[in-house]
């Protein structure tokens, strides 16, 4: 199976304030490449909670580029095929809510989240 996995941080409790991203790329169900990438959020604001689940702040970013300038890629990676992520519900949110602050086009996308996943094959 080909597919790729996603996965945000947010700076804030806003989903428009995507500060990093992970993206894997899988072929036949072989991890191929992956990416970190660092994202400047619009308002470069981070709440204390945030910072503390994943160690990320306003230092770390500020040099780093706005979500359009990573966009691309994203999009070339989400439009391959299939996406997962874990909780995608979180991360297709991220997505949607920071397009549309940017003012840019949701693509349709297939995805699935491996939590749900999880749940039905081991429902204990």
């Amino acid at each position: 199976m080909d597919f790729v996995a996603i996965d945000f941080e947010t700076a804030t409790s806003k989903r428009d304030s995507p500060c990093a991203i992970g993206i894997a790329y899988f072929k036949s169900g072989e991890l191929l490449d992956w990416k970190f990438q660092l994202i400047r959020p619009k308002e470069n604001r981070f709440d204390w909670f945030n910072t503390a689940m994943h160690g990320i702040d306003e230092k770390e970013v500020k040099d780093e580029p706005e979500f359009p300038e990573i966009w691309p890629e994203l999009k070339a990676a989400l439009s391959s095929g299939i996406a997962i992520a874990h909780n995608a519900g979180f991360d297709f949110s991220v997505l949607r809510h920071t397009l549309n602050l940017y003012q840019i086009p949701f693509p349709e996308v297939e995805y699935f989240c491996t939590r749900i996943m999880a749940a039905k094959a081991w429902p204990e």
